[in-house]
This record gives C-alpha cells, sequence and structure tokens, in this order.
C-alpha cells in the first residue's frame, strides 16, 4: 500500500510490468508502469490490507520492507494517520489473510535497526493513546499467536525495541499507553 491510498476517494495502484517474472521467482527486479486510481467505493486502506496480505510471501516481503522504508522518511502526522488508517481497517479484513501480513510485517520490521523499531512502535503508541478503543475491535489474541510463531531471537528484537521506548515514555504517556493494552499483551510483550 500507499501511504495515503485515496485519492478524490480513489485508491491509488501502480502497474506492475513483469508479474510473471516477479511471481516466478526469477529474482527480477519488479518494473511498474502507470498510475491508476480505482474507486473501491471508499474502502482503499482495507482493500489494500487484503491485496498485501493475499500477495505471495517474497512479494509481500519486499513490498513492505519499500512501504516501511518509506514511511520512515514520513512526517509524524502523516506516520499517524497511515497507522490510524491500519488499525480502523484491520478488524474488517479476514484474520487468516491478516495474520499473514502481520507476521511478514514483524519480521521486516526486524531487520530495521532498533531506533526504527523504536520509531515504528511510537507512532502506534501516540494513537492508541488518543483513541485506545482501537485495541478492542481487534483480535488480540490471534495477533499474539502471530507474534508467538516467530523465532526467539525476533521476538526478543520487538519485545526490547518495544520495552525501551515504554521505558523512555513520560510518566503520564507511559501510564496511559499501559492502561490501553490487555493483560494478555502484556504478558507476550513483557510489558510491566
Amino acid at each position: 500500500g500507499f501511504r495515503n491510498p485515496l485519492i478524490d476517494s480513489k485508491a491509488l495502484i501502480v502497474e506492475l510490468l513483469n508479474p510473471e517474472e516477479v511471481l516466478a521467482g526469477e529474482n527480477s527486479q519488479a518494473r511498474f508502469g502507470r498510475e491508476i486510481l480505482i474507486d473501491l467505493g471508499g474502502l482503499g486502506a482495507g482493500n489494500i490490507l487484503k491485496i498485501l496480505a493475499g500477495l505471495p510471501e517474497f512479494l509481500r516481503k519486499a513490498m513492505l520492507k519499500s512501504r516501511l522504508t518509506e514511511f520512515f522518511t514520513l512526517p509524524e502526522d502523516e506516520k499517524k494517520e497511515i497507522i490510524t488508517n491500519v488499525l480502523n481497517t484491520a478488524p474488517a479484513v479476514d484474520f487468516k489473510l491478516l495474520s499473514n501480513l502481520v507476521k511478514t510485517w514483524m519480521e521486516v520490521l526486524c531487520e530495521f535497526d532498533k531506533d526504527k523499531r523504536k520509531a515504528m512502535f511510537g507512532v502506534y503508541v501516540d494513537v492508541i493513546v488518543v483513541s485506545p478503543e482501537r485495541l478492542a475491535k481487534l483480535n488480540v489474541d490471534g495477533f499474539i499467536s502471530v507474534f508467538t510463531s516467530l523465532s526467539d531471537d525476533k521476538r526478543e528484537l520487538l519485545i526490547t525495541s518495544l520495552n525501551d521506548l515504554i521505558n523512555d515514555l513520560p510518566d503520564d504517556k507511559k501510564s496511559d499507553f499501559v492502561d490501553a493494552i490487555p493483560e494478555t499483551v502484556k504478558k507476550a510483550l513483557k510489558i510491566s
């Protein structure tokens, strides 16, 4: 997905010029063509999540890595808008598909340095503190299951980055965030 997939209520996509080579895994670089705007009835972000989740892993991983690299360069308000859109649309995506996307996202996030992981988690914290009810709409136990399916080293990278961020938060924000987190998540992520 693009950082803001709706343009005049239409989703922005870019034509893939060599899908056969990319999908065949022939180590071909994806070549992109023209931009296309599609009317998805205002459901751009949700459909983008569904599309990304349904891609083969190697392509999903490459696209997520590219999107995360771009994400880290954005102004804070755009980052918050993206995370807000993701949290708002995620409950509408079939969890089996969404779990593929979330797992790949976690694995790709582990490839970035600790500061980038903390920055990503920081945006989530900012959005959750403002509207903690968003968490209640998510399949939290499902996300924990996805998290526990990661390798031990990846889980530890994510736990350490998140807890370092939490420890660096001002006391009031830390308290608001920790209070918003379900107990099962606190246990899985070693949040105290």
